[in-house]
């Protein structure tokens, strides 16, 4: 794992992709029964926000750890070179959840739907 380590500090796509995870978990109805359960006060929700946001990242980037490691077993691309390979199938996801809040606007449902 301590080789691992700095593949991870340069890699932002495990905190792009669990943030946008946890997004979506948190609007299941499994998390809003937590929240009903245990964020009662502003503390219990700050908290049960950051350990569920937390947990997503950490199971992207285990995943993504587990992923880079095993495929260095399949190819002669040095780790730090094969996590890089990867980058660009991050620019659609990226461009999709930063341009996706202004498509919600009613606004923009109106000129779209015209």
């Amino acid at each position: 794992m301590a080789e691992s380590l700095p593949e991870a500090s340069r890699s932002p796509r495990a905190l792009l992709i669990g943030s946008t995870g946890f997004d979506g978990v948190s609007r299941g109805s499994l998390w809003k029964g937590l929240v009903a359960e245990y964020g009662r006060s502003t503390a219990g929700y700050l908290l049960l926000g950051t350990a569920g946001l937390l947990a997503c990242i950490g199971i992207v980037l285990a995943c993504y750890l587990v992923a880079i490691r095993t495929s260095r077993k399949y190819t002669s691309v040095p780790g730090p070179d094969l996590a890089t390979r990867f980058v660009h199938s991050m620019v659609p996801i990226a461009l999709g959840y930063t341009i996706a809040p202004t498509c919600t606007s009613p606004m923009v449902w109106v000129l779209t739907s015209e």
